[in-house]
C-alpha cells in the first residue's frame, strides 16, 4: 500500500484545498454567529461548512481510491506552463504497447516548478481508461 501524505494531497490538488478551505471559511462563519449572536449567518455558515466538508470527504475518498486502486507507471513530462497561480503538467507514458499524452492541472509551488520537460515521474493511471491519470510523485511519503 502506498503512503501519501494529507498535506501533500491540499498542497497539490486544486479540489481538496478548495472544499478544505470552503469548510474553514463556514466554520469562521459559525462562530461568528454564534458571537455576535445572528441566528442567520450561524445557519448559513452551517449550511456551507457541511457541504464543503462532505465535498472534501468525497474528493480525499476519490484520492484514496485512485491512490490504491489505480497502475503505477514511469511517465517523461513533454510540457509545462502556468497561468497565475495554476497550470498543467503534461506527460506521456506507454501502458499495454500503447503511448499515451495526458496531463494533469496543478497549483504552482515550490515542488512542481523543480519539475521540468524530460524529467520521469510516477504516475497512476485508471487501468480501464487508461488517459486518467495522476502524478503520484506529489503525493506519495518518501
Amino acid at each position: 500500500m502506498r503512503k501519501i501524505s494529507f498535506f501533500k494531497i491540499l498542497y497539490h490538488d486544486y479540489a481538496a484545498f478548495g472544499t478544505f478551505a470552503a469548510m474553514g471559511i463556514g466554520l469562521f462563519a459559525v462562530t461568528g454567529g454564534l458571537i455576535f449572536g445572528d441566528q442567520t449567518l450561524w445557519v448559513m455558515g452551517s449550511i456551507f461548512a457541511g457541504v464543503a466538508g462532505i465535498l472534501f470527504m468525497l474528493r480525499m475518498s476519490i484520492i484514496h481510491n485512485i491512490i490504491n486502486h489505480w497502475t503505477e507507471v514511469e511517465a517523461t513530462v513533454i510540457n509545462k506552463w502556468y497561468i497565475r497561480d495554476r497550470g498543467r503538467i503534461e506527460y506521456q507514458y506507454q501502458y499495454q504497447g500503447e503511448s499515451i499524452t495526458s496531463g494533469w492541472a496543478i497549483m504552482i509551488n515550490k515542488v512542481n516548478r523543480q519539475v521540468e520537460k524530460g524529467m520521469v515521474v510516477k504516475v497512476l493511471i485508471n487501468p480501464d481508461k487508461p488517459k486518467q491519470s495522476l502524478v503520484l510523485s506529489f503525493f506519495e511519503v518518501k
